[in-house]
Order: structure tokens, then C-alpha cells, then sequence
């Protein structure tokens, strides 16, 4: 009969379980949150026409899948106490680490030129728009459902590329035509109401990656030690 894990390793093996338990939930709820940026903020990733923007959502599905499949990594590992796999799993956990580490660094370092580069795609698109379907129909589901705007600062920016106001802009869409009439047209562009929203989630963001960050520096931790203490002991009965 093999040798058992000590009591402690025991331990840490139970709390690695429920670390990939966490882990996978994480992942799900980041897929599902990719989902729900693509459903309800998908007017804002489509003003670029499929340049860049518009891939965020998708990343953030595809980065949710990838934290499953490494949850599922790590649970076969400890399950089946398997050092090359809870080396494996404790690499590539490490590397998430740091990889979240420099997004959030970054995201809050050049918030300022990301908030320019919106504005920039804004403004650009504003030319396309009647000419391209997508930016079209982005353009009229922000200023007519969500956030209710019109143009990047204001109405005049319609005017400014010489370009009519489009009657999504108005505040009474069963009046189109009145659309000229101020009155008539939202007041608040839509790069304001973009960045207030952006600005909302900014603490909620922020409170995620902290916590992304402590369960992953222990994930690793837990994962390195396992795997050190299997190597040290042989091969051990899964109890």
C-alpha cells in the first residue's frame, strides 16, 4: 500500500479542490459576462466596423472558456495527484497572474489614451454612417435605446461632417422631422454617457481583479507545494 499524504497536504489538497471549484465558477461568470457586454454594449464595439473593438466581448469569452479549461486542468491534478499536471497548472496559473497583474497596471496607467482612442473611433465612424450597415445601425441603437444620446458630444457633431441629424436622435421618435427642432434632440452626446458608464464599473473592475489576483497567487502556491510534496514523498493512494 502507498504511502499517504500528511495531514496538512491533505488539507491543502482539499482547499486546491475548492480553489478550481472557485476558479471554474470564475470562468463562467466571465463568459457570461462577455455575453452580456456583447448584448447589451454591443453598439459601442461595433462602431469601429469590426477594427478592433468589436473583439473585446469575444476576448472576454474566449478568456473565460481558457480559465475553465485550466480549472479543470488543476482539479485532475490534485485529484489524481499528479505532479506534471500540477506543475503544468501551476505554470500557467502563474502566467495568468501576471498577465492580470499587467492588464490591470496598464488599464489604469493609459485610461486617459483609452478614453481618447473611443472618442477617435466616435468620430470616425460618424463619416461612415448611412454608408456602412453596422456602424448604421450601431449609431441608431445607441442614440435611440441605450445610453439615449446624440452625436459624440452633441447634435452638432452631426453637422459638423455634414452629415442630417439622424431622427434616432430624437426624443419623440414618433416626430422624426422635428429632429432639427433642439428641443427635440438628446441633449447629452454619446461619449459622455459611454464614459460615465465605463467610470461606474471602474471600482466594481477593480474589487474583480484584486480578488482574481489573491486566488491565483495562491492557486500557484498550493499548486507548486503539492506538487513538491508529491516529487519529495512518491507516489501517494488518492484518499
Amino acid at each position: 500500500m502507498t504511502e499517504e499524504l500528511p495531514p496538512v497536504w491533505r488539507i491543502v489538497r482539499l482547499l486546491l479542490f475548492v480553489f478550481n471549484l472557485i476558479f471554474f465558477v470564475f470562468g463562467v461568470i466571465i463568459v457570461g459576462l462577455g455575453g452580456y457586454a456583447l448584448n447589451k454594449y454591443g453598439a459601442v464595439f461595433a462602431l469601429d466596423d469590426g477594427k478592433g473593438w468589436s473583439s473585446a466581448p469575444s476576448l472576454l469569452i474566449a478568456i473565460g472558456v481558457l480559465i475553465i479549461i485550466i480549472s479543470f486542468l488543476g482539479f485532475l491534478g490534485s485529484c489524481l495527484q499528479n505532479r506534471l499536471l500540477l506543475f503544468i497548472f501551476g505554470i500557467v496559473l502563474c502566467v495568468m497572474l501576471i498577465l492580470t497583474l499587467t492588464a490591470t497596471i496598464l488599464g489604469f496607467k493609459y485610461k486617459g489614451r483609452i478614453e481618447s482612442q473611443l472618442a477617435a473611433v466616435m468620430k470616425e465612424s460618424l463619416m461612415q454612417y448611412n454608408t456602412t450597415s453596422g456602424v448604421t445601425n450601431a449609431w441608431n441603437e445607441l442614440q435611440s435605446k441605450w445610453p439615449k444620446c446624440c452625436g459624440v458630444y452633441n447634435y452638432t457633431d452631426w453637422t459638423d461632417v455634414n452629415k442630417t441629424i439622424p431622427s434616432s436622435c430624437c426624443i419623440d421618435t414618433a416626430v422624426p422631422l422635428l429632429c432639427a427642432v433642439p428641443g427635440n434632440i438628446q441633449p447629452d452626446g454619446c461619449y459622455n454617457k459611454t464614459i460615465g458608464v465605463i467610470t461606474s464599473h471602474v471600482p466594481a473592475a477593480a474589487g474583480i481583479a484584486t480578488v482574481v489576483l489573491i486566488i491565483e497567487l495562491f492557486g500557484v502556491i498550493m499548486a507548486f507545494g503539492l506538487a513538491r510534496q508529491i516529487v519529495g514523498k512518491g507516489n501517494y493512494e488518492v484518499v
